[in-house]
């Protein structure tokens, strides 16, 4: 009997091995659940019917041959549970209770178990929700309470003397018509799933679930929702392309706007045109595909079933055009046929009898053939070319992209055709067009067809003259066709009317002549009756279509043609947003509520909060896009009035706390006002009632106790919305809350929600905001009128929205703080003798940036701290200074180094500071380290690598937590095997679980952020080499090795051989202050770059150095060059430079104008090692190496006037060789003392 008390289904296949005694004393037994699940399957009606299943005799039981038929168990158990059920009525009066049975029988053609067992459940499960039968509220959100909110509104502002206030209604709160939907809105669900089709459903036909309404566009699709409803909407919500039609008069721009929307949001753009639909089918056939006005068709193969669709209908036009080319012609060899055998008649009446029945017959069927009349083509013509047109908007791109069509005003039979056909639009757009404006382009266009029509005028008569002829030739077929039909059935010699029927051809060519004329004579008269005509068929068409897409619920949208097409596209991208700019949230819909309705609902639990939580998630859209703070001055003045702030609320009850007053603001003024007078803002449940005997003391002899009451109810309503007002404006969706600032952004988000909701959560917000430091030197003014002046310092305050914090003011706040006792007094002592001591103030500065305000909305201080001490009391107390702006770097320099120095504190390179560009600049830096400081905190409690820039460090954290790479960078030292120190930089450094790495490059630190793991731990892990160079401070003396020689110039020339072929080395002393200490040894290098290049790798230097021969290598210690012997001496100094000269003799050969060889050879010497000297200057090199080129030039003139006087085309060459001589043989200029001394410098 428990068996019988659950809800699971009879398996009826179960009973196939089971006897029908055992069935039957079980259901005497009652133990049968009384839910009975029947699957059938249906055979598809083309199938043979006598080839069904063998329960298809089951009424009768008996065959054809009058055997009864062997039945299947389970067809003989569900026959004995109908009978049951039929006989339960009957045995009311039997004690024992006998059982009901219901069965449901399901259709499992096509179906996989999934479906199939949903749909079961959703029958027999008691604990599956249920659909209902649903109404629709045509008139929900017409919200009465909020017009009653409305009208006490205007009564406080009407006897406050002030306007009433605008308020948009789509932010007023409550449901709107939409909120009363499901996931599809007011689109059926069951075509959207099964057709990808927006069709809007019928409110009559309407199913509740789950607490939302599904309307649907026929009884089918209903059905087919009641036995599976999570099928259509337990799944995501299928990708519709947009589909458009634009309707209106003709010339009102409709081709215009059509090409202006696919612009700007690329979607295929069309006119109703015959030809372009035959082209589109041809293309998807054609390999490759083909481009159609611009569309680009790809191929498509015959799985698309509304491609195969429209070739057949274009392949049966064809055929059906093709067939009656071909009657016409066989009518027209008929007709010949029968005008020769008429002439064959007359000469010869004896062969008359002769005739062939078989081919007469066909001849006559021939000659009765009547072509399609032009009403009946147009009429089938049309039904197909729509039907092809919406086969056509179901192939690529079409099906994937949407279209937008600029069609005819369909009428009701046109648009019923192509609705059941699929070619459903989910908007329409009509362009208007004034009468006026109507007439007027319809003459523009008159106009310009006049000069084509008096071009084609002389054609129209040879044109008459053909129709005229064509007439003539169809009257005499119809005389022909009278004459035989008389002959047949007359006889022969019955007489013909000619003449009647010449009068009557006359008389209506007459009559059309007359009529002719009488146009002619009004055509002036007619034009504008014509015009108007014309558009009232052209209105009636556009009615007619417009009142039969408004019985299918399709949204219209009208325009005004009469406009420009850059207002009318415009008014179009605003009013077709929803199906366009915002398209990805076309089914889904928000619903406003109040602020205090959103806390009860988080309160029971019908809402949640999301991800969110109290932010804007527009704000914090606008933000991560890069909408910068818009910063403002700071009014000059000793007060200001009150300002609203502006900062996000991070709770409830922070949210309903702003007030007009708050500390933000205020603390911007000179003289701040005390935070325990500022007047709070409540909720109206905590607000103070006035108590009786206040209100007995007041005269109260003009209102009795009832309009007394009625005052009060109204001041605490009015209370109340005001508090509403202040709130924060809240947004259900999909059962979240959502909170936005004003309702500029709550409007945006019910525009486009998912464009919102679909962005990442917000940062973690940091425990306290940041607290800045200005140091200015410059002393605040007053200008003429008194009115003090206001710093750099109170506008980067102003536009933070946090208080400043000045010596003045840190003074003025500890003495009304009477909470500080002792400080508070000393305070008071200090501003009235106007002395004060240094610690004095690092306590109160302590104690300020622990207030509230400061904790909530940060700190800028000018020129605080003041000492090392003070900063250093701060650090103690575990108060930290994020950033240093220094304006003035004369003044608190001790401390500003200290600050630099102990944490990541500083901003460089900043703007004057009088400029709005160094405000915004500050405003955007603060704003930047906030979001980095959270994404920080996300960071480390997620174990993400995070970038240190803009973040807040202090330096011995970071050595304290450095990495196994230390201040090297991981990837140089890996892959390349050198130690980039990055101690001195630290450009580019991140934190990965708990440890600090520095990098040489934005590339390798990018690419650390993406890869943190791969140098951090094995086998990427490159442990750093026992011993590391270290740079020494200088202003010591050490020990250096290689006898004080730079090993870094030591490597650089380690292949240098001298003149005999020896290796030779440049040996150059080191400077004392570039001294290295690498594995308990000390080196010295000859400048900065050469020390980076030891310090990054110093085994390779030392490895590579070699000290140069004794007489290359630096005097030992001390010896200099004035203590050796002059053969020492010459053999360091001389020795090279003149065996190089004497080589460079022996190469030129010089020969100078009015010297000897021995003279010339000797000035060469010297020229040559003055030249190549290595302790000339810059000026001294380039004097002597000028001088030596011109020496050179003029002592080998003998060889090169000889060379080119002997070539015949180098006559300008010898020329100037000629005059080098004579300048160089004349003692005046070529004196040689002017080679060996050089010119003075000016």
């Amino acid at each position: 009997m428990r068996r019988q008390k659950t809800f699971v289904p009879i398996l009826v296949h179960a009973f196939e091995s089971m006897s029908m005694d055992a069935v039957d004393r079980l259901l005497g037994e009652g133990v049968f659940p009384e839910k009975v699940v029947v699957l059938q399957y249906e055979r598809p009606p083309e199938e043979d019917p006598n080839a069904a299943s063998p329960s298809a005799g089951e009424d009768d039981g008996m065959s054809e041959t009058g055997k009864e038929e062997l039945r299947m168990p389970q067809q003989i158990l569900l026959e004995k549970l109908e009978n049951r059920m039929r006989a339960g009525d009957g045995d009311k009066g039997d004690s024992t209770p006998s059982q009901i049975f219901t069965i449901h029988r399901l259709n499992a053609n096509k179906k996989d178990a999934q479906i199939l067992t949903a749909e079961i459940l959703q029958i027999v499960c008691p604990g599956v929700a249920p659909v209902e039968d649903g109404v629709v509220d045509v008139a929900l959100g017409e919200m009465e309470d909020e017009e009653t909110e409305a009208e006490l509104d205007e009564e406080e502002e009407g006897e406050e003397g002030l306007g009433a206030e605008v308020v948009d209604p789509a932010v007023r709160p409550g449901k709107r018509y939409l909120n009363q939907f499901g996931t599809s809105l007011q689109y059926c669900p069951v075509t959207l799933h099964e057709k990808r089709l927006l069709l809007c459903g019928k409110n009559e036909l309407c199913s509740q679930y789950q607490g939302k309404l599904y309307v649907f566009s026929s009884e089918e699709a209903k059905g087919k929702f009641e036995r599976n409803p999570l099928l259509y909407i337990g799944r995501p919500t299928p990708t519709v392309p947009p589909r458009l039609w634009i309707v209106g008069y003709k010339k009102s721009g409709k081709k215009t706007l059509g090409r202006k929307l696919h612009e700007q949001y690329h979607v295929p753009f069309f006119s109703y045109d015959r030809r372009f639909f035959e082209r589109c089918v041809e293309a998807a056939r054609k390999p490759g595909g083909e481009v159609v006005d611009g569309i680009a068709i790809t191929e498509q193969g015959s799985e698309n079933s509304y491609l195969v669709l429209a070739e057949s209908i274009l392949r049966e036009l064809r055929e059906f055009d093709a067939e009656q080319e071909r009657c016409m012609k066989l009518r027209e060899e008929a007709e010949a046929v029968m005008e020769r055998r008429e002439k064959h008649e007359e000469e010869d009446e004896e062969n008359e009898e002769d005739v062939d029945e078989e081919a007469e017959a066909r001849l006559q069927e021939y000659l009765e053939f009547e072509p399609e009349a032009n009403e009946d083509r147009e009429v089938r013509l049309s039904e197909a070319y729509l039907k092809i047109a919406s086969c056509v908007t179901h192939i690529e791109p079409f099906e994937s992209e949407g279209y937008i069509m600029v069609c005819p005003p369909f009428s009701e039979g046109d648009i019923e055709l192509l609705f059941s056909t699929g070619c459903i639009p989910e908007s329409t757009v009509k362009l208007e067009l004034s009468e006026e404006l109507y007439f007027a382009y319809k003459k523009d266009s008159h106009r310009a067809s006049t000069v084509v029509a008096e071009e084609l005028r002389v054609d129209a008569g040879s044109q008459m003259e053909a129709l005229k002829k064509l007439s003539e030739k169809e009257q005499q077929k119809k005389e022909r066709e009278l004459r035989k039909w008389r002959r047949r059935h007359i006889g022969k010699d019955d007489p013909e009317s000619e003449l009647e029927e010449e009068d009557d051809e006359n008389l209506s060519s007459g009559e059309l002549r007359k009529n002719g004329n009488l146009d002619a004579g009004t055509n002036g008269d007619a034009d504008t009756q014509s015009l108007a005509s014309l558009r009232n068929m052209e209105q009636d068409a556009i009615a007619e279509f417009e009142e039969s897409i408004a019985e299918r619920s399709v949204n219209a949208v009208v325009l005004n043609g009469d406009l420009s097409s850059n207002a009318i596209f415009r008014a179009a991208t605003r009013k077709l947003s929803r199906f366009l700019e915002h398209r990805r949230s076309l089914l889904y819909a928000a619903e406003v509520v109040r602020f205090d309705v959103a806390t009860e609902m988080l309160g029971s639990g019908e809402a949640l909060l999301s991800y969110f939580g109290y932010t804007d998630p527009v704000a914090l859209y606008d933000e991560r896009h890069g909408v910068r703070r818009l910063c403002k001055w700071m009014p000059n003045g000793t007060s200001l009035e009150p300002e609203p702030a502006t900062e996000r609320a991070e709770k409830p009850a922070a949210a309903v706390n702003i007030q007009a007053n708050d500390g933000n603001t205020a603390s911007n003024d000179d003289v701040e006002a005390d935070e325990n007078h500022s007047e709070e803002v409540l909720e109206p449940s905590h607000t103070e009632a006035v108590s009786e005997e206040d209100l007995e003391d007041e005269e109260m002899s003009e209102h009795d106790d009832e309009e007394m009451e009625e005052i009060l109810n109204a001041h605490e309503r009015r209370k109340r919305l005001d508090w509403l007002r202040r709130c924060q404006r809240v947004a259900l969706f999909c059962g979240r809350l959502y909170f936005f600032e004003n309702e500029a952004s709550l409007i945006r988000y019910l525009r486009d929600p998912l464009l919102f909701v679909q962005q990442p959560p917000p940062l973690p917000r940091p425990l306290s905001k940041p607290v800045l430091s200005v140091y200015d030197g410059k002393v605040p003014l007053y200008n003429q009128e008194g009115i003090k002046q206001r710093c750099t310092a109170n506008h980067i305050a102003f536009n933070l929205h946090c208080p400043l914090v000045s010596l003045s003011k840190l003074f003025s706040w500890a003495a009304v703080h009477t909470p500080l006792l002792s400080l508070s007094r000393r305070a008071i002592d200090a501003v009235l003798t106007g002395s004060f001591d240094d610690a004095l103030v690092g306590e109160l500065l302590a104690h300020r940036l622990n207030a509230g305000d400061a904790k909530k909305s940060g700190a800028v201080l000018l020129n605080l701290p003041r000492t090392r001490e003070q900063y250093r009391l701060l650090g103690e107390r575990e108060l930290r200074i994020d950033k240093v702006f220094t304006f003035d770097e004369a003044t608190y320099t001790d401390v500003t180094s200290l600050m630099t120095s102990t944490a990541t504190v500083t901003v460089c390179s900043l703007p004057p500071p009088d400029s709005i560009a160094a405000l915004a600049e500050i405003t955007e830096c603060v704003d930047v380290f906030i979001r980095n400081e959270g994404r920080a905190s996300l960071s480390t409690t997620r174990g993400f690598p995070m970038n240190m820039e803009n973040t807040y460090h202090t330096t011995a954290n970071v050595v304290k937590h450095l990495g196994p790479y230390k201040w090297y960078c991981p990837y140089s030292w890996s892959l390349h095997g050198l130690l980039v120190d990055q101690r001195e930089i630290r450009l580019y450094g991140a934190s990965f679980l708990g440890h600090y790495y520095y990098f040489s490059s934005d590339e390798y630190l990018q690419h650390f952020l993406l890869h943190p793991g791969e140098r951090t731990t094995p086998p990427g892990l490159t442990p750093l080499p026992s011993a590391l160079p270290s740079r020494m401070p200088p202003g010591k003396e050490y020990s250096l090795e290689l006898l004080g020689c730079c090993p870094v110039t030591l490597w650089d020339t380690r292949d240098k051989k001298g003149l005999r072929g020896v290796l030779e080395p440049v040996a150059r002393k080191g400077d004392l202050r570039y001294v290295v200490e690498y594995e308990g040894r000390h080196y010295a290098m000859i400048d900065e770059p050469s020390l980076k290049r030891f310090l990054m790798c110093p085994w390779k230097f030392l490895e590579g150095a070699r000290l140069p021969p004794s007489r290359k290598a630096p005097l030992p210690e001390g010896q200099t060059m004035s203590t050796i012997d002059e053969e020492t001496f010459m053999r360091r100094i001389l020795y090279d430079p003149v065996a190089y000269a004497l080589i460079a003799v022996a190469k030129a050969r010089p020969k100078y104008p009015g010297l000897s060889l021995e003279e010339s050879a000797l000035k060469f010497v010297a020229l040559h090692m003055k030249c190549f000297n290595e302790k000339n200057t810059a000026i001294q090199a380039e004097q002597y190496k000028e001088n030596f080129e011109t020496f050179l030039k003029r002592a080998t003139l003998y060889r090169s006037m000889t060379e080119v006087s002997e070539d015949g085309v180098k006559d300008e060459e010898f020329l100037k060789l000629c005059k080098e001589w004579e300048l160089a043989s004349d003692n005046t200029h070529g004196n040689m003392s002017s080679l060996i001394h050089l010119r003075s410098v000016d």
